[in-house]
């Protein structure tokens, strides 16, 4: 703090002090206010980091984190005006954070479950088929690199996500992969097992075309659909 907040400091103590009975209470309450503060500091900035970054590829508004500012300068304003420390806001404000922040993470969780999971259920469903290794083990340390950075709208996952996204597409591209058959491979990915009836003419041909047929087996189970 400067000279001229601690004078301001002392001015609003001094306040408080003529109307209250108690001036370690008021002091009490200023400690206990600004331990608030620092200890909820960090996860402030935080969620206003994310709410910046997720703004920005237009995955928010960014009025989610409206209310917590508004409810700053009102904490701002009471101490202010007011020599009030007691600041039952500011428990709002830390509630609101941990609302917002789980918001925002839940945001993200399912902007990477759309751009990377599927193609990645695919991928790895592929993988017997995939001559090239190392465009897969690329592929595997893009995608553990993504889920190791967790954090909501970080620029390097963003790089990393179109990275995956077009060696995937390079992948599905290479293979001659339609429509039909990529259909075929989501179903083969969502329940590992397959029944005959979803081996269609054109999954035939394709697997026939690629010499496949050996990488497939039949099994027979008591199970009727």
């Amino acid at each position: 703090m400067t000279l001229i907040d601690e004078i301001d400091e002392s001015i609003r103590l001094g306040d408080a002090y003529g109307r209250n009975e108690n001036l370690s209470d008021v002091l009490s309450d200023a400690k206990a206010l600004f331990s608030k503060i620092q200890d909820s500091q960090k996860d402030i900035i935080k969620v206003f980091q994310d709410a910046k970054n997720m703004r920005k590829i237009g995955l928010i508004s960014g009025n989610e984190v409206s209310d917590i500012l508004n409810l700053l300068i009102e904490v701002k304003e009471d101490v202010l005006k007011n020599a009030d420390y007691k600041s039952n806001k500011y428990g709002l404000i830390i509630k609101n954070v941990k609302k917002e922040q789980e918001g925002i993470n839940e945001i993200w969780r399912r902007y990477l479950q759309k751009e990377i999971e599927t193609s990645r259920s695919i991928v790895e469903t592929l993988n017997i088929l995939i001559e090239n290794s190392q465009r897969y083990n690329t592929l595997v340390g893009l995608y553990n690199d993504i889920k190791a950075n967790m954090r909501p709208g970080n620029k390097e996952v963003l790089i990393k996500i179109k990275q995956y996204k077009k060696i995937t597409d390079e992948l599905i591209k290479d293979l001659n992969l339609k429509q039909s058959i990529l259909r075929f491979f989501e179903k083969m990915a969502d329940r590992n097992v397959l029944s005959l009836s979803d081996i269609t003419p054109e999954v035939w041909d394709w697997i026939h075309q690629h010499h496949f047929e050996d990488r497939f087996t039949v099994k027979i189970t008591g199970d009727r659909h």
